[in-house]
């Protein structure tokens, strides 16, 4: 096994070439590489190729990242305003990083590194993308220790805090959780789970302020029945702020199912997509003098859309520029701060969530099985 310990310290793609030149030496370097192969994300295109032409030389020929692509991971990409063109190319090569999730979702970059986390909701598990080392589980019950049967039992949005500790929408234990990296051998802790001394019904995404103010949405996906389970203890479903303070405020219960949550560069407006069939909208809410968000108003009503393909309003982000990138109909829809399209990505799945990485200039998607990236970032 000394040329596996040779090969294991090149990059990984010159790795992957020494390690399937040393498998036709040895039978023991065979066994190793059909164990690490699957592993590296990097590898397993150039892997497959290799087995099925028999000889190392032919997996050198490797396609395309685009081609190697699942037809129904495959984007199209439509650029709408100039100003578009300049951050996205239309033909801008996805990269198929991960596949085989339950229902993907919840994507952040990991702070000052080229890492993201992500959430595989029904599988209870969150996963750490690395360009080096691939996708590996990263925080098993990430959803708290519910059932087996329960509705969707992970955790959904995550989101990291200036202290390195990361907070979970957690559907399972129907909390926000926060786990600590330091410790990994700790589980996340509740900290905050009640209104007004009922239970939430399962958050599940949330933004932090400038100023330490914590919000999030809270719709029922995370209890079997919906708003029918005999569990669910709040009659409505809500967008909810703490303040610095600590103490929780309901911003509105009119929502039928807030989803995505995120707040504009100025923090002046909070956007909430409402993921309704029947309501498949984009709102926002006004600060106040107080610092709390009042005043619902629709932003954006893409309901007419959903024929257009699968998904709907789910994950949302704002950009520095203040260009709102949000989930709906048919993939992504980018929009400047007055609604105006600018473009899409359309996608044959429903995308559930979408994050950009600005250390990396990626975007990432969670499209319902796959963890897929694409370059967006302005071009010098």
């Amino acid at each position: 096994m000394t040329l596996v310990r040779q090969c294991s310290i090149l990059s990984p793609t010159v790795r992957s070439e020494c390690l399937l030149l040393a498998l036709r030496k040895n039978v023991g370097v065979l066994l190793f590489a059909l164990w690490w192969f699957p592993q590296q994300a990097t590898a397993r295109p150039f892997f497959v190729s290799a087995i099925a032409a028999g000889t190392a030389s032919a997996a050198i020929t490797a396609a395309s990242a685009k081609s190697q692509l699942p037809a129904d991971a495959q984007l199209t990409i439509e650029i709408r305003h100039a100003a578009l063109a300049a951050w996205l190319a239309p033909d801008a090569q996805v990269e198929l990083l991960g596949q085989g999730y339950q229902w993907a979702e919840g994507p952040v970059p990991e702070p000052d590194s080229d890492a993201l986390l992500f959430s595989d909701v029904p599988a209870n598990v969150v996963y750490r993308y690395h360009p080096v080392n691939g996708v590996q589980p990263y925080l098993t019950a990430a959803g708290g220790r519910a059932p087996a049967d329960s509705a969707n039992r992970g955790a959904n949005g995550l989101l990291f805090l200036p202290d390195g500790s990361l907070l979970l929408a957690q559907h399972g234990d129907r909390q926000i959780g926060r786990y600590d990296p330091a410790t990994p051998q700790m589980a996340p802790i509740g900290i905050l789970s009640h209104f007004q001394q009922k239970r939430l019904n399962s958050p599940n995404d949330l933004v932090r302020s400038r100023d330490g103010a914590l919000l999030f949405t809270d719709p029922p996906y995370g209890l079997n029945g919906g708003d029918q389970s005999p569990a669910k203890q709040l009659s409505f479903n809500g967008v909810y702020q703490q303040d610095a303070k600590g103490q929780l405020h309901l911003l509105t219960g009119q929502l039928s199912r807030p989803n995505g949550i995120a707040l504009s560069p100025d923090e002046q407006w909070l956007y909430v997509t409402n993921s309704d069939p029947t309501a498949a909208q984009i709102w926002r809410l006004k600060r106040d003098h107080d610092g709390l968000y009042r005043q619902p108003q629709l932003w954006l009503d893409l309901t007419p859309e959903l024929a257009t393909g699968p998904g709907l309003p789910d994950g949302i982000k704002v950009l520095p520029n203040g260009w709102v990138l949000s989930t709906g109909p048919a993939g992504i829809w980018l929009l400047d701060a007055d609604a105006k399209l600018l473009g899409r990505i359309h996608s044959k799945v429903a995308v559930a969530n979408l994050a950009w990485h600005a250390k990396t200039g990626y975007l990432y998607l969670t499209a319902s099985q796959y963890l897929l990236r694409l370059p967006f970032k302005p071009q010098r």
